[in-house]
C-alpha cells in the first residue's frame, strides 16, 4: 500500500478511513434504529399521523433489510481497514496509560460485531418474508439484537476516538 502515500498523505488517507468508518456506521445506526422501532412500538395506522414520534416508527420495516446488511458490512469492511492502524497507535499506547476499562469494551465490541455479522444471513431470511407470521418473532428479536449490537460499536468507537483519537 506504499504506493498510495505517493498521492495521498499517510495521516489524510487514515483520516479519511475513519471518517468514511464512522459514516457508514452513523447510517446505519439510523437505519436498525428506525426498523427496531418499528417493531418495537409500532405506529398504529389507523390513527392519523401525530408528529415525529409516530412519523420515525411508522417506516416501512422490511424494507430497511438490505440497508442494514450492506451498511454493517460496508461499516466491518471500512473498520478492517482502519484496525492495524488502531492495535498500533491508539490501542498500544491506552494500555501503557493504564485505559484498561476502554480497551476491554473496544474488545468487547471486536467480537459482538462479529457475532452481529453471523447473525445477518438469518436477519436476511426473516426480513426478505416479512408476510410469514412464524417469523415475526424472530424478526423482532434479530433486529432488537442487532441494534442493541451496533449501538454498542458507536458508543465504544465514539469513545476510543474521544479518549486517543486516531494515534495522536
Amino acid at each position: 500500500m506504499d504506493f498510495i502515500y505517493d498521492y495521498i498523505p499517510a495521516t489524510l488517507m487514515w483520516t479519511a478511513l475513519l471518517m468514511a468508518h464512522m459514516l457508514a456506521s452513523v447510517a446505519l445506526i439510523g437505519a436498525i434504529t428506525h426498523q427496531a422501532l418499528a417493531v418495537l412500538a409500532p405506529a398504529a395506522s389507523s390513527r392519523p399521523n401525530r408528529g415525529f414520534w409516530h412519523r420515525f416508527r411508522s417506516v416501512n420495516a422490511a424494507a430497511y433489510a438490505g440497508a442494514v446488511c450492506l451498511l454493517w458490512l460496508l461499516t466491518m469492511a471500512l473498520g478492517a481497514l482502519v484496525y492495524t492502524r488502531y492495535r498500533i497507535y491508539v490501542r498500544m499506547p491506552m494500555e501503557g496509560e493504564g485505559f484498561w476499562t476502554i480497551v476491554g469494551l473496544f474488545e468487547l465490541k471486536e467480537n459482538v460485531t462479529t457475532l452481529g455479522l453471523f447473525m445477518l444471513p438469518a436477519y436476511w431470511f426473516f426480513w426478505r418474508h416479512p408476510g410469514v407470521a412464524d417469523y415475526q418473532r424472530a424478526r423482532g428479536w434479530t433486529t432488537i439484537v442487532l441494534a442493541c449490537i451496533a449501538w454498542l460499536g458507536l458508543l465504544a468507537g465514539h469513545l476510543v476516538v474521544n479518549v486517543r483519537g486516531m494515534g495522536t
